[in-house]
């Protein structure tokens, strides 16, 4: 009697953890294709939502220009600290971009230019803070002449390069 007491408490323990495994794989596999559904395409609502964010970070806009707005004025003394950075013009999309950014220095000496610094750095650029590739350096230690150079990449959030801009500027360092 003892033995048929005990094979029926296997027999219940069994069929109680076969049935708790039913239980949790039939759970399992209805979250599964719920979630499933969902990020397939279940919902349109986010598929039209990343389909919209893909075509606005094509394009920056159809006019860009890009000007170097600091220093002001055509000149600045030696060793003095000085803020370096640029702007862009005609920013019509509602997306933030990065800018990669190379600096170069020209100096006028003896009637012939050489380069005398370089610098590549990096920042984020706007529609609402159009500014970009800004810095503070006191490394000017040369007088005469100086055009400055600024050639920048302009990446979407894929790091596709959707404009590549330059321009420079011409300073007097007294």
């Amino acid at each position: 009697m003892e033995e048929n007491k005990e094979k029926n408490t296997r027999y219940i323990l069994i069929l109680v953890a076969l049935l708790l495994l039913t239980a949790l794989s039939i759970y399992l596999f209805f979250t599964k294709k719920e979630l499933d559904e969902n990020s397939i395409g279940g919902n349109s609502e986010q598929a039209e939502e990343v389909l919209d964010q893909t075509e606005e970070g094509t394009s920056v806009g159809s006019e860009i220009l890009m000007s170097i707005i600091s220093p002001e004025g055509e000149s600045f003394e030696k060793g003095q600290a000085r803020m370096w950075e640029a702007q862009l013009d005609g920013i019509e999309a509602d997306k933030s971009f990065k800018a990669t950014c190379h600096w170069q220095f020209y100096f006028n000496e003896n009637n012939e230019e050489t380069l005398y610094e370089e610098m590549e750095n990096s920042s984020i650029v706007e529609k609402e803070d159009p500014t970009l590739c800004g810095f503070t350096s006191t490394f000017i230690e040369s007088r005469g002449k100086l055009r400055v150079k600024l050639t920048a990449e302009i990446r979407n959030g894929y790091g596709e390069i959707l404009e590549m801009l330059s321009t420079e500027r011409n300073y007097t360092v007294l």
